[in-house]
């Protein structure tokens, strides 16, 4: 099933109560917090409140959005560190990101490092019952929807997968392809909707016709999947709600 949320990141300037309440009015159900400024990495205080706030207003935490790199010396961010914080906020999922260089400009070495740590990460995510996802984007090893299916095949550990989303700039059969082939690793999703020229934040209405032949194949794989908007055109919270209720339509969510 496809559950519709929001990254917190798309409104950094609002508080964490500010947004749980844009998110129920939305009519969506859970949110993907995120490590950098809504409930920091550490910070358990912080992470119990929100969690205490989503279940006041029967909302769900998806996720827990850090900022880690595997495979990279990241001195200010110990994944053992993420992994409390996101058991604090009761989130299923971790997003992590493959490293800091793209797919063609990784050397062997950083890629077995990326591997290494993958796996370190997973298994102390296995043992508290938590997946870990890798953020789907340019300037990682997870780059292109073959080198995804490829790097999470070497990590093979049952609770890592990836996220996807639209590459921006590529035709909607090409994504399509790139989302099939990620089909068998796929966790959650962000959704947003880019174009024009220059590239900007439009409306999700305006790609729904795209959107929706995405959707259908990804709700064709069982489990429970997070499709979470992200990058409201002009950051407006009124955008957001326009984005939610097509969301809604296109998964056969209740519209309210």
């Amino acid at each position: 099933m496809l559950i519709p949320g929001l990254t917190s990141v798309t409104f950094r300037k609002l508080s964490c109560s500010e947004i749980i309440t844009l998110t129920g009015k939305a009519g969506l159900a859970c949110v993907e917090w995120g490590g950098d400024v809504h409930v920091p990495h550490g910070d358990l205080n912080r992470a119990r409140e929100v969690k205490t706030m989503m279940a006041d207003n029967g909302l769900q935490t998806s996720s827990y959005g850090s900022y880690y790199h595997c495979g990279v010396d990241q001195k200010d961010i110990a994944f053992e560190k993420i992994l409390e914080t996101a058991l604090g906020l009761n989130a299923p999922f971790i997003r992590v990101w493959a490293g800091k260089k793209g797919s063609a400009e990784s050397s062997p070495e950083e890629r077995d490092a990326v591997v290494s740590d993958s796996r370190r990460i997973a298994d102390l995510a296995f043992a508290m019952g938590i997946r870990i996802g890798f953020e789907f984007h340019n300037g990682s090893l997870n780059d292109n929807a073959e080198a995804a299916r490829n790097l999470i095949a070497e990590i093979g550990r049952p609770n890592f997968g990836t996220y996807w989303q639209t590459p921006v700039g590529m035709p909607f059969e090409e994504c399509r392809t790139s989302l099939k082939t990620v089909l068998p690793y796929l966790q959650n999703i962000h959704a947003f909707h880019w174009c024009g020229q220059p590239v900007r934040h439009m409306l999700f209405s305006e790609g729904k016709e795209s959107w929706q032949g995405y959707l259908e194949l990804a709700g064709q794989i069982p489990g429970n999947h997070h499709v979470l908007l992200e990058f409201v055109q002009n950051d407006e919270p009124s955008a957001f709600m326009d984005d939610a209720r097509t969301l809604k339509m296109l998964i056969g969510w209740k519209v309210v």
